[in-house]
This record gives C-alpha cells, sequence and structure tokens, in this order.
C-alpha cells in the first residue's frame, strides 16, 4: 500500500497545489493523510474516503507530523509513503514513476529530482557541500534531499525506532539530518526519473522574515555543532563568507549581524 502526506498551514485545501494533485491522481487504494498545523482546522475536509485529517493547532513542526504519519502508516501495515509540501508543483507523471521506481527497487528512500521555479537545482545535493567551502579530498559525502517529494519503505525504517525523523530539528535541517541518519544505517537510496518544482523560502535571505531566518541560521549551527564538530572552523569560514556576499547584496543588517556572531563566535 502508498500513502501520500501534505503538512497544510494556514492554508484551504484547494490552495495547496500538491494537494489537489494528489486528491485527482492517487489511486482508490491509496491513503491521503493531511496534517494541518493551522491555529483553527479546516471546515472544507473534501468527502473522499481515502483522506485521513489531522489537526495541530500547536503547530508542532514537520517532525511530528512526519513521525505521526509514518507510525500510524505502519500500524496501518502501508508500506510506502510519500511526503510533500503544501506548495509543492508535482508533474502527472510523478505518480507513474514513483510506481515504476518503487517495483524496480529494493531501495529505503526514492527521491525525485527538485527544482526552483526559476529551473536552479535544489535536490538532491551533498550535505558536505552546502555546509563547508571545500569537502576533503578521499572522504565520503553524505547524498541528501529536501523532505518535499521524498518516499520511504517503512518496512525498513521502522527498524530505526518510533521517531525516524529527529524531533530535535522539528523543522530547518531535518531533512539533513534524516539522511545522515539514512547514511548511518547504509540505507539505500535512489533517485527516480520526475522533476518537482518548489518554493523554498530559505533560498532567498533577504525577502525572509528575521524570525524565519535566525530558525535557519541557529539550526544549521546546531546541526555543525552536533554531527560535524570536527568542521566547526570550516563551517565558521563558511558563513563569514555568506555573510559578506549577503551584504553586498543589501541584505538587512539584522540578519548580517547574525551571521557574523555564528561566523565568528561560533554561537549556536
Amino acid at each position: 500500500m502508498h500513502a501520500y502526506l501534505v503538512v497544510l498551514y494556514r492554508q484551504e485545501f484547494d490552495e495547496s497545489v500538491a494537494f489537489t494533485v494528489i486528491l485527482e491522481h492517487a489511486k482508490p487504494s491509496d491513503v491521503i493523510f493531511v496534517y494541518d498545523n493551522s491555529p483553527l482546522p479546516r471546515k472544507n475536509v473534501p468527502e473522499d474516503q481515502r483522506i485521513q485529517y489531522i489537526h495541530d493547532s500547536q503547530n508542532s513542526g514537520l517532525a511530528v507530523a512526519y513521525n505521526y504519519v509514518a507510525n500510524e502508516c505502519i500500524a496501518k501495515n502501508i508500506q510506502w509513503l510519500t511526503i510533500f509540501d503544501q506548495d509543492t508543483q508535482i508533474p502527472l507523471n510523478f505518480f507513474i514513476t514513483i510506481e515504476q521506481a518503487i517495483s524496480n527497487s529494493h531501495a529505503t528512500c526514492i527521491v525525485p529530482k527538485v527544482i526552483l521555479g526559476n529551473n536552479e537545482p535544489l535536490s538532491p545535493f551533498f550535505i558536505e557541500d552546502r555546509l563547508f567551502i571545500r569537502t576533503h579530498v578521499g572522504s565520503n559525502k553524505t547524498l541528501a534531499a529536501i523532505n518535499s517529494g521524498v518516499t520511504v519503505d517503512l518496512t525498513k525504517l521502522k527498524q530505526i525506532g518510533s521517531s525516524i525523523f529527529d524531533n530535535s530539528f522539528p523543522l530547518d535541517f531535518l531533512d539533513y539530518s534524516f539522511f545522515l541518519n539514512l547514511a548511518r544505517h547504509q540505507c539505500e537510496i535512489n533517485q527516480m526519473g520526475s522533476t518537482i518544482i518548489q518554493d523554498l523560502s530559505v533560498t532567498n535571505f533577504k525577502t525572509m522574515s528575521f524570525k524565519r531566518f535566525q530558525s535557519f541560521v541557529l539550526a544549521e549551527s546546531r546541526f555543525v555543532n552536533l554531527y560535524y564538530p570536527e568542521r566547526k572552523r570550516e563551517y565558521h569560514v563558511r558563513v563569514v563568507l555568506r555573510a559578506i556576499k549577503a551584504m553586498l547584496k543589501g541584505t538587512q543588517r539584522d540578519k548580517v549581524e547574525l551571521m557574523w556572531r555564528v561566523g565568528f563566535g561560533g554561537r549556536n
């Protein structure tokens, strides 16, 4: 069996481009989970027996939503779970392509190619290339992908425990932590032949609110301190260079100052 998960936040069902495509193209036997982090529950839940709606007014984060649905799937003997953000643009060939990828793969995780609206490649990527200026010669790189579009085999992942997704990274760097965990468990990751389009706010520092920007920067620093303590100096150099680039682009002063503090002081 196959399940799809869409996490909503302050958005109606018919406003979510991901949900509308899934509702139209998912099989009758599939399950569609909608985890709603909005302050108030949606009143217009479509009358479709495939839909399971969960409301979380506490906005507990993506990790809580993913773990809740993953455990629900395991309890229902649903093997495959595909995760989407509410604003992901899913091509119509995705559903046929993921079905083919599942039938022809023994992988624990299957990921699509993800691009931004301007066709800039976003995912998959290597974690070390995103965090550090250079990768040491001969060192292993960790393949990762953004959360949206990821398909996981829960029969393989349940061996990790009830918290498949790291609750210590409720939003930012949850994907990094997840794929690092897959690498440590030597899980196979395959890329499928489909491309999705994602609107990702953290790709543009100038348009992000300071609160959102702060959450991203501090989560990144905490991730490096936790998993790459021996490379903190390299990371701080990267942050300083990022701050200089942001300053030249006219990024708001409070954001640049935060990057300086992290880069020079190593504060997390």
